[in-house]
């Protein structure tokens, strides 16, 4: 310290740095006594958990565990890349991955099977009697319909 008084330590530093704020005289006495212990004003490294969980490393296993595993959910793959959910989240979305997963809401009906065909065979006959009716139509999904009941969204497939 400048004289080994605070006092005049800190008139000095605000002398020296008028643009930035004085030091408290417990500050510079904290300051002097770090310095006499270990030669050095710089902080210890912090011990524990890194606070900031985005980095590379993360991203790209983050990356390649969904590769491998697309329908995981983000509680599951935070448990198996020990990475907290939330911080999981951020890194998916800084790299352009969904955070939800689609899931189909609705299942078909035994009547929806007869009103699949009934609209089928009324859009056949608008075609043949008028050709402009497809550009009148908005068409919102694209999907397949299996006998057996199940829906296939084609707009879900590899957006993961």
């Amino acid at each position: 310290m400048h004289g080994k008084n605070p006092t005049t330590t800190t008139a000095a530093f605000a002398q020296e740095h008028p643009n930035k704020i004085p030091r408290s005289r417990q500050s510079m006495y904290a300051l002097a006594k770090k310095f006499h212990n270990t030669g050095s004003v710089i902080d210890k490294k912090r011990s524990g958990r890194p606070k900031n969980m985005n980095t590379n490393e993360n991203k790209e296993n983050v990356r390649a565990f969904y590769q491998n595993a697309p329908s995981t959910s983000a509680v599951r793959a935070s448990l198996q890349l020990y990475i907290p959910r939330t911080n999981l989240r951020k890194i998916m979305k800084n790299i352009d991955l969904k955070v939800w997963r689609p899931r189909l809401l609705y299942k078909m009906n035994d009547d929806d099977y007869d009103r699949c065909i009934e609209f089928c065979k009324w859009l056949q006959q608008q075609l043949h009697e008028n050709i402009e009716i497809r550009n009148r139509i908005i068409w919102t999904k694209e999907a397949n319909f299996k006998l057996n009941g199940h829906v296939n969204f084609e707009c879900f497939e590899d957006k993961m």
